[in-house]
């Protein structure tokens, strides 16, 4: 690769750089390994945050709208779910791919789409729905026993 001099080219400033040497066409791997990872990043974000959620939200305030939260708590589990698949296929279906280019056939593709697209899907929903809880929380406002109703954010009309 670097072994002889018509293999190196001289730059503006004098200092000697490799020539670019033609690179072979990737036809056979139609999906890099930087895709795979960042992916692979996507999802292990959406799992962070869909468990860390799936553990406080029912500690909250939100709890006491029950069925919100409730169908909230019932898509991240979908969300973790979906995306665990989605990491887990993904590798063997890419590790297989690297010694035979004929396993990665339509529906491993579908699947894969199915499990990622519908992971993202139920995270963005959830998020909606627990967006929608708070927003409701704050504008209309449940007092607590003994607490006198307060308006967002503390806010306090002169009387």
């Amino acid at each position: 690769m670097f072994g002889g001099v018509s293999e190196w080219m001289p730059s503006k400033c004098g200092t000697v750089f490799p020539r670019p040497s033609p690179r072979p066409t990737l036809l056979a791997n139609p999906c890099p390994l930087s895709i795979v990872t960042s992916y692979m990043n996507v999802a292990e974000v959406m799992v962070t945050l869909a468990s860390a959620s799936l553990v406080f939200v029912p500690s909250s305030r939100l709890s006491l709208y029950s069925h919100a939260c409730a169908f909230a708590l019932i898509l991240l589990g979908l969300c973790v779910l979906y995306s665990v698949g989605f990491m887990a296929l993904m590798t063997y279906f890419y590790e297989r791919f690297l010694y035979d280019d004929q396993t990665y056939t339509p529906w491993k593709y579908g699947l894969l789409h199915g499990l990622g697209f519908g992971a993202l899907f139920c995270f963005a929903l959830a998020y909606i729905v627990l967006a929608a809880g708070v927003a409701n929380a704050v504008i209309y406002a449940i007092p607590f026993s003994g607490h006198p109703a307060a308006f967002p954010f503390n806010l306090q009309l002169p009387q």
